[in-house]
């Protein structure tokens, strides 16, 4: 392992590949142990299981392997239901609360103005009452603006998960989003980017990140993927596990297999997630004639996604733009063969050649052409497969990474 201007990289041509970044980056903090007392922990999240993505997993396996080494862990999500719930997972405590949501007319205005305050006065109490040590904003959205308030007068360690969709939501969200954001910037002690390229967006929309963001990559549980069942089909497929939403760009995957010949067509497609495109994707299903190839799942639990992709002729990831894809972690882990968009976020994960094959994701034709390659055995598959079989992957998992979080998320 080397580092250039505080950033790692795998190799020497990897490192001299890539653009040096213009702010340091850490990759760890040296100063903290994780082998150190044990630390009460609050993590606040808009969303958790069972909505399920990238970020509410990662949470999920952070959470678990914490309690597991005797951390105290409480979760606090919000809940669309009409009062509040408590529930344990995996030794965790989940607080399901509702958020105040502003209204126009006075009276509307009225009830915000005292919902808000008393949001205060809940996370004040949760604070105190559970001698929580660190807050982390796993998923940053207007809500965070409460713990902010509180970081000048309570005494804990805040730090900040940058995803990407954060971001993101920053090119279109509102103003208050922003200045949500910023605030929770200048308050937080420390923030961890799930990739180079975030970290630096980061950095550069506050410049208190400088110095203080940590670069750990995203990791899944290696073995309980390994040790998952293949799924029982009929007939090989093609599998996209993920939301069904614009930036996955799930159409593209989609009318690249209605176009594929050769062994493709004798493949199936199989469609695993939810999400605010099913309707438009399933009448492009029967505009292009292949309804009967191919299976809308719906929401799919994670051990099922595990087993369709230990299933699955190919794996395919035609994302417009992604953070660190768990789903690309997961499926080198599972072993398909993995087709992958060459954007950001996405070929941090996927090396063209070695890990999967890269595609330009915006264009149909060339994804194609890659389903037909690797969808029939023959020597671009069997090469591909041993390349990526001789890969060690014990750097994706979170067994392996969550020291570097304890590190970040334990108080000084």
């Amino acid at each position: 392992m080397i580092t250039i201007e505080g950033v790692d990289a795998e190799s020497p041509e990897q490192a001299s590949a890539s653009p040096k970044p213009a702010i340091p980056i850490q990759r760890t903090a040296p100063d903290r142990s994780p082998a150190g007392n044990l630390v009460n922990l609050l993590f606040i999240s808009p969303t958790y299981l069972p909505h399920k993505g990238g970020a509410e997993w990662l949470l999920d396996d952070i959470a678990r392997l914490c309690v597991e080494r005797g951390h105290r862990v409480t979760i606090a999500t919000e809940t669309g239901a009409p009062s509040n719930a408590e529930e344990y997972r995996h030794g965790a405590r989940v607080l399901r609360i509702r958020y105040p949501r502003g209204g126009r007319s006075p009276r509307a205005l009225g009830r915000f103005v005292r919902e808000w305050f008393a949001m205060i006065r809940w996370h004040w109490k949760l604070v105190r009452e559970r001698s929580i040590d660190t807050v982390c904003v796993a998923r940053a959205d207007e809500n965070a603006w409460y713990v902010t308030l509180l970081r000048p007068v309570l005494r804990f360690r805040l730090v900040v998960y940058l995803h990407g969709g954060e971001l993101r939501e920053l090119q279109r969200g509102s103003a208050r989003f922003r200045r949500s954001l910023r605030a929770l910037f200048r308050a937080a002690d420390a923030f961890v980017a799930v990739s180079d390229d975030l970290a630096r967006e980061g950095q550069a929309f506050c410049r208190r990140a400088k110095g203080r963001t940590f670069v750990i990559p995203n990791g899944v549980d290696v073995r309980a993927i390994r040790s998952a069942p293949e799924a029982p089909r009929t007939r090989p497929f093609v599998l996209f596990a993920g939301r069904l939403a614009w930036p996955k760009n799930v159409d593209t995957l989609v009318r690249a297999f209605a176009q594929a010949g050769g062994q493709a067509e004798h493949l199936d497609l199989v469609i695993a997630g939810t999400g605010e495109d099913r309707a438009s994707l399933e009448a492009l299903v029967d505009e292009l004639g292949v309804g009967n190839r191919v299976a809308f799942l719906g929401e799919v639990e994670r051990p099922e996604v595990h087993a369709l992709m230990k299933a699955a002729r190919l794996l395919v990831i035609p994302s417009l733009e992604e953070g660190h894809p768990l789903v690309a972690l997961e499926g080198l882990a599972a072993g398909p063969v993995i087709l992958a968009s060459d954007a950001k976020g996405v070929r941090d994960a996927i090396r063209d050649g070695c890990d999967g094959a890269l595609f330009d994701p915006r264009r149909v034709e060339p994804l194609a052409r890659l389903i037909e390659r690797f969808a029939a055995d023959g020597p671009a598959r069997s090469e591909l497969q041993a390349r990526a079989r001789a890969v060690d992957r014990s750097a994706c998992d979170i067994r392996q990474r969550i020291d570097d979080h304890l590190q970040v998320l334990s108080p000084r």
